[in-house]
């Protein structure tokens, strides 16, 4: 179903469709940094600058072969980012011989933690914390110290790129990494969580097949929820049906892959006892740029005990495995830590690396005749690179390698054609906005089934696409037209395709007396889905004419509807009709002004209605808008009326944005409890993203 309308006004979609079908299969669901294809830029738009303000850094590297530039990461004595530092600090030594700096600049990813989220590290645990390491705080949603909104982020706004690998997946070390997600990934940070184990499933003609045993949980995302989620089945990769293989290397290899591409600081963090290969990973790792710190949680991996005399023994601890050399010379850190509390403050030690690194480019030995091999076709000799800070007590990191290839490198090849620039977008670790697109994914259910009384679910994704993005030609009446590419795919938690729809449209804008409105495009495609679980919805929408594209994605997890417990369907939100609204705000983006009356709806199950004739449903709800932390807005619980329509029992009502409420991303918790059955507690939680945000005309 397709409606194209300006503001205020509705328009028919033209009569003329072009259907297609795909499947969107990519060789074990892996998510990878896709080339973009170029966009052209509308008349007047002038390319932004490297450095414009709200961009990730991204260093320049000159075009001179001879020119070797390294990243740097230095520790001040109590262990945080020195960023103070000059030239005359840093002693480079390549082959035992001085190099002097041709170039030296500190590049500052992040800025260093402040207000709620310097507090939250700063927390000292209870007793009770420090030794169960469990975090003593009860999480809800939208509890996240920096609030992120749920939002797929453009190249340019990637700051830092984490992959976790784990090979301990004990219950602490599962709530230690929760806590990381919620009070410091940020609005720039993508993170993927991943595991050391392989799944073995049948394969074709009798073969065994091996896959990433996270599936969706493994691709990179900064939406809570889905890392949430996945951070609860690390400890549930492998079950009766599937049986596993423990593959550290190959995981390692998989995750340094997937980060080759993106831009940004990148890491991999490992968890637990490594003993696979070293060198093909750090040449791997050092030519893609991403530093590997291992967290080593193995049983006796503590530091040694402090010597009679008190002084501690600054010898280097035993090694498990290769684990230092695999960290050192990647620029990262071999950290000894415990599941508990200790690995929270491990943890913060990895983020204040990848805070901010130095920059130094200086001439390699190649360049001079001494580095010169003396025979024809002879290769020129090793050169051992090493890097020293001459303040006391300060520390530094570096690879043992350039930063990342050479400007000069041939870029990979754009994807071409229709199919190809609508996978490429769609599967990217990053967003693309040459055509701007609002994916709004939601569940509801079949009706029931006339013999089991089951019902299904189904993934309605709903799309709001900027019209102003497209490409519209006369159409000899006063009318244009445009041909707009629509790609939805859902995918299982195993990363199966669950459905797909591809669509070619042929849009028809009739003649209007508005002068330039604001084209907006509503797309919406149900996918029936085979059972309760997790899902991710993706999608890529392509302009015909000008080949621009835009993509999104978002993560789903439906309630099993058929249990004899509450639930409710996704949350439909919308602006009553005597809310005025303004132009420049978009409801069905979810924003709405301060001051706004905001209806809301879902679909309720699993309702207790006891007694002969049944009395009517008892329920009421609760709405509370959380935002750094804590709730903003607490509308207690309050009788909520229930329609039964059409066989559905629905849950409404209405809530009122406070008109003093700053703009910004919010989380909206609805919790609903059953009263049917008086001593009983039960309740059910849904919830969503809201924005608000004050028009362009008002305060």
């Amino acid at each position: 179903m397709l409606h194209f309308r300006p503001v205020r006004q509705s328009f028919a979609p033209a009569a003329g469709m072009v259907f297609a079908a795909i499947v969107f299969a990519p060789p074990a669901f892996a998510q990878q940094a896709a080339p973009q294809m170029p966009a052209a830029a509308p008349s007047g738009d002038s390319p932004q600058t490297p450095h414009a303000a709200g961009e990730a850094p991204h260093p320049q590297f000159r075009v001179d072969v001879n020119l070797r530039e390294i990243d740097v990461v230095v520790n001040d004595p109590k262990g945080k980012i020195a960023t103070d530092l000059g030239p005359a600090d840093f002693q480079v030594l390549e082959n035992g011989q001085e190099r002097k700096l041709t170039n030296f600049s500190f590049i500052e990813v992040t800025p260093p933690p402040t207000g709620a989220v310097l507090q939250a590290l700063q927390e000292r645990p209870s007793l009770l914390e420090r030794f169960t390491g469990v975090p003593r705080r009860v999480k809800t949603p939208g509890s996240d110290i920096l609030a992120a909104p749920v939002a797929n982020p453009r190249k340019e706004d990637i700051r830092r790129t984490i992959a976790f690998v784990f090979h301990d997946t004990s219950g602490p070390i599962q709530s230690r990494v929760r806590k990381f997600i919620d009070e410091q990934v940020g609005p720039g940070d993508m993170v993927s969580i991943r595991s050391v184990q392989r799944s073995l499933v049948p394969g074709p003609h009798g073969t065994t097949l091996i896959r990433d045993s996270m599936g969706i949980f493994q691709q990179f995302s900064n939406d809570k929820r889905q890392l949430d989620a996945a951070t609860e089945r690390i400890q549930r990769t492998c079950d009766f049906l599937h049986s596993c293989v423990a593959d550290s290397g190959g995981a390692l290899r998989s995750a340094i892959e997937s980060l080759s591409l993106v831009p940004g600081r990148k890491a991999v963090v490992y968890v637990g006892m490594y003993l696979g290969p070293v060198a093909s990973l750090v040449n791997m790792a050092n030519r893609a740029g991403v530093a590997i710190y291992v967290l080593n949680t193995a049983p006796g991996a503590v530091a040694k005990p402090p010597k009679p005399d008190g002084k501690l023994d600054d010898s280097p601890p035993v090694d498990f495995g290769n684990a230092t050399d695999l960290a050192r010379l990647t620029g990262g850190r071999r950290i000894l830590t415990d599941p508990g509390f200790d690995m929270t403050s491990d943890l913060n030690e990895v983020m204040e690396d990848l805070r901010g690194y130095y920059l130094l480019g200086f001439h390699t030995l190649a360049t001079e005749a001494d580095a010169a091999p003396k025979n024809p076709g002879q290769r020129s000799p090793p050169r051992g690179l090493q890097v020293k800070i001459l303040r006391a007590g300060y520390t530094v990191q570096f690879r043992n390698g350039t930063l990342a290839a050479p400007e000069t490198a041939a870029p990979p090849p754009p994807p071409a054609g229709r199919e190809a620039e609508l996978e490429n977008a769609m599967f990217s670790i990053y967003a693309s906005d040459g055509v701007h697109v609002h994916l709004d994914p939601m569940f509801f259910t079949s009706m029931p089934d006339p013999k089991t009384h089951k019902r299904n679910p189904v993934v309605r994704a709903l799309l709001d696409i900027d019209g102003r993005d497209l490409t519209y030609a006369d159409r000899g009446d006063g009318a244009k037209r445009t041909t707009l590419d629509v790609a939805v795919a859902v995918f299982n938690a195993d990363g199966t395709q669950a459905g797909a729809k591809n669509q070619a449209l042929n849009i028809s804008v009739p003649r209007t007396p508005v002068k330039n409105p604001r084209l907006s495009m509503q797309y919406t495609v149900d996918i029936p889905v085979a059972g309760a679980g997790s899902y991710q919805v993706r999608t890529a929408v392509r302009d015909a004419a000008s080949r621009r594209v835009g993509s999104s994605y978002a993560y789903l997890d439906i309630p099993d509807f058929n249990k004899r417990k509450l639930a409710l369907s996704s949350l439909v939100l919308s602006l009553s009709p005597e809310s005025p609204g303004a132009a420049d705000v978009r409801p069905e983006w979810k924003e709405f002004e301060p001051g706004a009356s905001v209806l809301f709806g879902c679909e309720v199950f699993g309702l207790k209605t006891p007694g002969k004739p049944p009395e009517p449903p008892r329920v009421e709800v609760g709405v509370r808008l959380y935002r750094g932390g804590a709730p903003v807005v607490d509308i207690p619980p309050a009788a909520a009326g229930i329609e039964n329509k059409n066989g559905m029992e629905l849950l409404t009502g209405r809530v009122q944005v406070p008109g003093n409420l700053p703009a910004g991303n919010y989380e909206m918790e609805l919790i609903a409890y059953d009263r049917g059955e008086p001593g009983k507690k039960l309740s059910a939680i849904q919830w969503t993203d809201v924005t608000v945000k004050r028009s362009e005309g008002g305060d």
